[in-house]
């Protein structure tokens, strides 16, 4: 089965206003008009009339994990202008599965890097305290947005962070 990252877009411009993930976009989209559960998205497809979004594929993945890696790294990439609610990984309003082993691939990117937690911390802008809740397991999720500050400080991708792939 293909996962396929999908963005909901302004009809009129194009910008995109919502990305998600599905294995069926199609089916997805007909959802989104007849009863999303996101009260703006919901009220914007309401704004717009008779008028439909339009549906447009990012990005197709072979496994759910990456589709949702994926997500993450665009929300945060868009978030200014986007109606989701929340960071992504998320499949049906719930978190999908906690992306296990994201610790031990900070931590062992922090050993290969040769930088400290506060290193890390001043580069990120992150806590030292959340960094090492991260790397040592107990933040069970992480932010969106912390994905992509990890990623760039640790110069690697959001998808290699929460898959092991890249």
């Amino acid at each position: 089965m293909t996962w396929s990252v999908y963005a909901l877009c302004e009809p009129s411009t194009g910008e995109i206003r919502y990305i998600g993930v599905s294995a069926n976009p199609k089916k997805r989209l007909t959802t989104h008009l007849t009863s999303s559960a996101a009260p703006l998205l919901r009220e914007w497809i309401r704004d717009l009339g008779k008028t439909r979004p339009s549906l447009a594929i990012l990005a197709t993945k072979k496994n759910e994990r990456d589709a949702l890696a994926l997500e993450m790294e665009l929300i945060a990439q868009h978030k200014k202008t986007l109606l989701n609610e929340t960071p992504g990984g998320e499949l049906g309003g719930r978190r999908a599965r906690k992306f296990s082993g994201i610790d031990k691939r900070v931590a062992r990117l922090v050993a290969k890097r040769d930088i400290s937690g506060r290193e890390l911390g001043r580069r990120t802008g992150i806590s030292c305290a959340a960094i090492s809740r991260i790397v040592n397991g107990i933040e069970a999720h992480i932010e969106a947005e912390t994905a992509v500050l990890l990623a760039r400080a640790l110069n690697t991708t959001v998808e290699y962070l929460v898959t092991g792939t890249s």
